[in-house]
């Protein structure tokens, strides 16, 4: 049984070394940030589905786990104007509070996201993404050109990952191994592949970069014409990019 949000953060206290978390839903973003800020002695925060922590709790106050090895967790709530589709690929209403503003507003939240990641200087496995099981994928048969799905919790406020938005504040963590973006509606394109391996030697995998087609079977759909269904999320980087020769797997 999982211990309670605020059990947690009293144990980050008293030395909490490693947390495994099952169900991210089951705790606040506040308790996640607490745990965060004190926990001076955590060295692996895992988690099989991450808990979303808020952009406004994250900048709030310094983590203290600068020896962490390995974090797995959502960062939500920031301001992407840049977005125009939802998860489940509606058009966003002009005005939604998370979409509105200006680019350079949601850049200096963004920075000031980095500038907390940055400092984990001890970091070799850093997951910002999810991994959903396809039973929770939603089929969309209203297309033309044939069945896509949508992940409903792929993320639409969520670091772009790119140069322009800060991504160079992480460059002092030289001991990545590993980097988790799946599900994410990052803006990694060529500069940001190029500027990874010139910045993470020890950088051997990046995950999520592509949106995968599933197997239309695990989608409850038996046509025999359709082998598998492409994602409906639309690409936010160049394809030129999947042809872009670095160390790292991607």
């Amino acid at each position: 049984m999982e211990l309670t949000g605020q059990a947690l953060v009293v144990a980050s206290k008293r030395g909490l070394q490693g947390l495994y978390i099952i169900d991210g839903k089951k705790f606040a973003s506040n308790n996640i940030q607490s745990i965060l800020h004190h926990g001076q002695s955590l060295r692996s925060f895992t988690s099989l589905h991450p808990p979303i922590v808020m952009a406004a709790d994250v900048i709030q106050s310094r983590w203290a786990c600068t020896w962490i090895t390995i974090l797995s967790i959502q960062i939500g709530g920031i301001p992407r104007p840049d977005i125009e589709f939802d998860a489940l690929g509606k058009k966003i209403d002009a005005g939604t509070p998370l979409n509105s503003g200006t680019l350079e507003e949601s850049r200096i939240i963004q920075r000031k996201v980095y500038s907390q990641l940055g400092a984990l200087v001890s970091l070799q496995q850093l997951s910002l993404g999810n991994s959903p099981s396809t039973r929770s994928y939603i089929v969309d048969n209203t297309r033309v050109q044939g069945p896509v799905y949508y992940n409903p919790l792929f993320q639409t406020n969520c670091l772009e990952m790119s140069l322009a938005s800060g991504l160079g504040l992480l460059g002092g963590l030289a001991a990545l191994q590993s980097l988790d973006v799946s599900n994410m509606a990052h803006r990694i394109g060529e500069d940001e592949l190029r500027w990874m391996e010139s910045r993470w030697h020890s950088m051997r995998e990046l995950v999520g970069l592509n949106r995968e087609e599933v197997d239309a079977m695990w989608l409850g759909l038996y046509d025999p014409a359709i082998e598998t269904v492409p994602c409906g999320h639309q690409f936010a980087i160049d394809p030129s990019l999947f042809s872009c020769n670095v160390d790292f797997t991607y």
